[in-house]
């Protein structure tokens, strides 16, 4: 028979065969009620009318029968839905000190890449959630709760916490820390701003909004998937025991909604910005080795005898995005990143050999990614060359040599009082073989000082 109750109770029902049962089922009650009504005197229009309402919502009522009759169905999506939580968990605690961009009032490295491992979790949980309420799979959101207080017991163990302070309260759900850059770096910089750092390792600078973000909206977000999970399972239990979900529809429709927003608009905002970005660089050969090899150009090229605040315009006008900047009487310095590292603009006062107070001006080349090289007989011959830059080595060899590429820091001093500049240069080469033992592995650790145009120290371990 056709009947608007039983179409959409099988709209529901995706298993072909259970589908029939299920509405052979219904429809056989159905037809007995409408029997009953035409024999105490309905006409059959009214009657089946009538039948219809008494068998209540056809989603409550698909619900508890769908469940007897594809059980063995069920497994599936709930195995995979377990295994990509557990897989979350393993990797969150596995980087754990890596999800952190800021601990208190400490601010740490930016990374494109967990950006978006971040937002992947983000977008995972509400996805689960969404599917388990049009299946009406109440084990899922009990995974996810699950999953979540998993979380949250993690950090306290002491291998996932290490290489952060002691001394401040850990964020046990940093994992969503990433997920809220762009959101500071827009609201409290502007997109200009965010368009530079997405390839950079600036960290958002320190605001109330940047705090509130970092260190509040992750537990924000950890109890709100925790509150959307408990509603949807007891709705989802109250639905197979034919009770009453209105309430509990109307707040998993809220929840559904407002994740779903925010979420599509972080990602298309993040992914098509990194898109544009990334082509732009492309196009341009805007590449990490490049860049860093430019920067490296730019401090041996610097006048450091110009004034301090000229210095610090000319940088910023260059196109290096400034993420910091003070002008105090005991110390000035200037913090700027880009692609290929980081600069620190600095003047201060020292103690010379006399004893006396002299002032300094640095402008120090960090690379801000940490680099393991391949076992290959190209590295350790640069390595060697590395080894054998000794004392009285001229300054032209090392431009000129192609091994700037190793090297992590680049630091130009000028010194007012005794009218003369020194380079100091530290190269590192950590070669890894994944076939022989950590302690077998090559390592090249080296400092240079250069006065003059020549090596006049030269340090390594």
């Amino acid at each position: 028979m056709k009947n608007k109750f039983l179409e959409k109770v099988a709209e529901q029902i995706a298993d072909e065969r259970s589908r029939k049962l299920i509405t052979a089922e219904l429809e056989s009650h159905l037809l007995d009620k409408i029997d009953y009504y035409v024999d105490i005197g309905y006409s059959r229009e009214d009657a089946e009318k009538r039948a219809t309402e008494e068998m209540g919502n056809p989603e409550d009522t698909a619900v508890p029968l769908n469940s007897l009759h594809h059980k063995k169905h069920r497994a599936v999506p709930i195995i995979i839905c377990a295994c990509l939580l557990l897989l979350m968990f393993i990797f969150s605690y596995k980087f754990f000190t890596d999800f952190h961009y800021t601990l208190s009032s400490l601010a740490f490295s930016h990374r494109i890449w967990l950006d978006f491992i971040s937002l992947g979790y983000v977008v995972a949980y509400p996805v689960m959630l969404i599917y388990a309420h049009k299946k009406n799979e109440k084990i899922i959101p009990v995974l996810v709760v699950i999953s979540f207080c998993l979380q949250l017991i993690a950090p306290s163990v002491e291998e996932a916490s290490s290489g952060l302070s002691n001394d401040e309260p850990l964020n046990m759900v940093c994992v969503y820390q990433p997920f809220f850059y762009s959101v500071i770096k827009i609201f409290a910089e502007g997109f200009p701003a965010y368009l530079k750092c997405i390839f950079t390792a600036a960290p958002a600078r320190y605001s109330v909004l940047g705090n509130f973000c970092y260190e509040i909206m992750p537990y924000i977000l950890c109890a709100i998937f925790i509150l959307w999970s408990t509603i949807l399972f007891f709705n989802i239990l109250r639905k197979e025991q034919m009770t009453n979900t209105k309430s509990g529809n109307l707040y998993l429709k809220i929840f559904e909604k407002a994740m779903t927003i925010i979420i599509v608009l972080n990602l298309i905002i993040v992914s098509c910005s990194t898109a544009f970005v990334g082509i732009k660089n492309l196009v341009s050969n805007n590449t990490y080795s490049s860049k860093k090899q430019e920067m490296i150009d730019y401090v041996f090229d610097t006048n450091l005898k110009n004034n301090l605040s000229n210095l610090a315009d000319s940088i910023e006008n260059d196109g290096y995005y400034l993420y910091e900047k003070s002008f105090d009487e005991d110390e000035k310095y200037c913090d700027y990143y880009d692609i290929g590292g980081s600069f620190v603009l600095r003047s201060s006062t020292y103690e010379n050999d006399d004893g006396k107070d002299g002032i300094y001006t640095s402008l120090t080349y960090y690379d801000t990614y940490s680099h393991t090289y391949d076992n290959t007989p190209e590295i350790l011959s640069d390595a060697n060359k590395i080894k054998n830059i000794d004392i009285g080595t001229s300054f032209d060899y090392i431009k000129n040599s192609d091994l700037l590429k190793y090297a992590d820091i680049i630091e130009k001093t000028y010194y007012e009082d005794k009218k003369e500049t020194e380079i100091i240069i530290n190269f590192s080469v950590d070669v890894y073989d994944k076939d022989i033992s950590i302690e077998n592995n090559y390592s090249c650790f080296r400092e240079l000082t250069i006065k003059n145009g020549v090596v006049t120290n030269s340090n390594y371990w």
